[in-house]
């Protein structure tokens, strides 16, 4: 165990997590990949309104254009957030504050900008 020199008091080890990283990661790559061939698609589950086994239904939202880089900037946002969070975990002090609320910010805009996005082309608002 080691030991903060200057208060004398014992460290704590802090857990690594690593679907955060994973999550960042993965949404980036998804995100670049989909801007730079014009179509980046959303899987989209809805009922059919049949009770019983089957009645879900995917379906692929498709973005293309401005649509697509506006959700691209979302996933960007999202994350943004969770790398702040991750080497937020790590910092000490006011830093680690100032990274947490920057990342709640990042994460919430992400999360309500694709959330209008999807939902909007999911019941046909936006075409």
């Amino acid at each position: 165990m080691t030991v903060e020199p200057k208060t004398g008091r014992p460290v704590r080890r802090r857990k690594f997590y690593p679907l955060e990283p994973m999550l960042a990661v993965g949404l980036a790559v998804y995100g670049i990949y989909g801007v730079i061939v014009d179509d980046l698609a959303i899987p989209f589950f809805h009922s059919t309104g049949k009770p019983g086994v089957g009645s879900k239904k995917i379906e692929m939202l498709h973005f293309h254009g401005p649509q697509a880089w506006l959700l691209f900037a979302a996933m960007m946002c999202i994350a943004l957030g969770l790398a702040i969070r991750i080497v937020g975990k790590y910092a000490d002090g006011p830093r680690r504050r100032v990274g947490s609320s920057w990342s709640n910010g990042l994460l919430g805009a992400g999360f309500c900008v694709a959330m209008v996005m999807i939902l909007a082309r999911g019941f046909h608002l936006i075409g």
